[in-house]
């Protein structure tokens, strides 16, 4: 997750220092935002309250060491627990919510907002990152815990200014394009030996990256995220988008909201979690394809219709600022 933080740091800077310039800027970024967010989110939180209550076999299944769906998708027991599912903007009243991604909806959401302030320019961005790497060190001294230091808005300041600071960093000086096999090469490295590096068991890896990892792991994600986010820059300003990363570009955020779903629908269909290999492909082909219906039906159309359009008027640049003479005077 952090790594995408990384990635939402950079591209929300970019945004805001390429693409919201004009005059009703912040209005325009804002909406644009809650479009992109909140009509995919609450349509694929309907589907997992359906789902939910229709797949109370897969639910209780032990996943590992106690791990079951029931504790990331569930359907809202109360009006309180529907408002904080639907708003995002306070806990549910049982401290998780219904669709397990909504806690980085949260995140993201917070961050969409103080980024107005705190991406503007190096200065305040490379401030804001200082303050974020003393934040991780206080985390460290005080003994916080591994949910302290992940799925707080605090706790992942350090990635988003990460993101921002190598979009500043990328436009001052671009990479040389050797650095993108570096880059990647370390990424990989990095996510396939964490558990040698970081000290922590291989017995499950796509559990324990998730659950068990050592808080270092999380920051050694966040610096090779980064070293490929920056390397990435220069690569797509040069490049076009090919088709393909264009259709992987559009369901990224459906298939996020989707996978949980997804895997309550296999194993309610009768696929065993222990045979990996039909679970992962039928979850795979069942994931993109609620994804592909979501983009379908729901982003796309807001795309078309409202968010270009939005994307436009906020490009507008604000006009000359006019002569200082009496006749201009009286028009102002």
């Amino acid at each position: 997750m952090f790594g995408f933080y990384v990635i939402s740091g950079y591209l929300m800077t970019r945004i805001l220092d390429e693409v919201y310039t004009g005059r009703h800027s912040v209005i325009a970024y804002l909406t644009n935002r809650a479009l992109r967010i909140y009509p995919p989110y609450l349509a694929c939180l309907i589907v997992a309250s359906l789902v939910a209550t229709w797949g109370q076999h897969a639910m209780n299944q032990d996943l590992h060491n106690g791990l079951t769906l029931a504790q990331v998708i569930s359907a809202p027991d109360s009006l309180q627990s529907w408002l904080a599912n639907i708003s995002l903007a306070f806990s549910p009243p049982s401290g998780t919510f219904s669709l397990s991604p909504a806690w980085s909806l949260q995140v993201e959401l917070f961050y969409y907002i103080a980024m107005l302030l705190l991406s503007r320019n190096l200065l305040v961005v490379a401030i804001w990152f200082a303050c974020s790497v003393c934040y991780v060190l206080w985390l460290d001294a005080d003994g916080a815990s591994f949910t302290q230091r992940y799925a707080s808005i605090g706790g992942a300041s350090i990635a988003f200014s990460s993101g921002s600071l190598v979009y500043w960093l990328a436009k001052l000086r671009p990479s040389h394009p050797r650095w993108l096999a570096l880059a990647l090469a370390g990424f990989i490295g990095h996510l396939l030996l964490a558990p040698e590096l970081w000290q922590f068991e291989r017995h499950y890896p796509t559990v324990s990256w998730f659950f068990e990892a050592h808080h270092f792991g999380l920051y050694g994600n966040i610096f090779f995220a980064s070293l490929l986010m920056y390397a990435l820059a220069a690569h797509m300003v040069t490049n076009k988008t090919s088709p393909a990363q264009a259709w992987l570009g559009r369901l990224a955020y459906p298939v996020f909201l989707c996978h949980w779903i997804a895997a309550v629908i296999v194993l309610q269909a009768g696929v065993l979690f222990e045979d990996r290999f039909s679970f992962v492909s039928l979850g795979v082909i069942v994931t993109l394809g609620l994804g592909t219906c979501l983009y379908q039906f729901v982003e796309r159309p807001i795309e078309t219709h409202y968010r270009n359009r939005i994307r436009q008027k906020a490009h507008q640049r604000l006009p000359a600022i006019p002569n200082t003479t009496p006749e201009a005077g009286n028009h102002a």
